[in-house]
């Protein structure tokens, strides 16, 4: 075998690495959304259904999606975790962090939580988040119907 060979076994195996860990983390990322919805949806939030692994939802006239991603580690160029983020929409619909939750291929959570315990937790941090990323960002909430 010479080196360009060996190079390629080489990526080949990083690349098929990579697919699989992303169809765990996918998987799992899934999973933690519809849970999501789930709570939001107890909590009478105005939402959507889950479209391309993305909800979107409102709260206080104020529009937000949640959506599973993957950090990449930059020394390892692997995945370094999954995250599950909600975003605030601005209206140029521009997407602003306003909290986020950790998880692994295997679905713990924050290092805390396992995946079927952790939304109701999800939406009281993110309540807190939200208070907090409002009052940082001078974001007034719109008194609407």
């Amino acid at each position: 075998m010479n080196i360009r060979e060996v190079n390629y076994k080489k990526t080949e195996i990083y690349i098929n690495g990579l697919k699989e860990d992303y169809k765990r983390y996918l998987k799992v990322g899934s999973e933690m959304l519809d849970r999501v919805y789930n709570e939001f949806s107890n909590q009478n939030l105005k939402i959507e259904q889950v479209e391309n692994n993305k909800l979107k939802f409102e709260l206080f006239g104020l529009n937000f999606v949640t959506k599973p991603e993957l950090s990449l580690d930059s020394e390892t160029k692997t995945i370094r975790n999954g995250e599950l983020s909600t975003y605030f929409i601005d209206t140029e619909n521009v997407e602003q962090l306003v909290f986020k939750y950790d998880f692994d291929r295997i679905g713990n959570i924050n290092q805390r939580f396992l995946e079927n315990e952790f939304s109701k937790h999800y939406y009281a941090d993110f309540f807190i988040q939200l208070i907090e990323f409002s009052v940082e960002k001078e974001i007034k909430l719109p008194l609407i119907l």
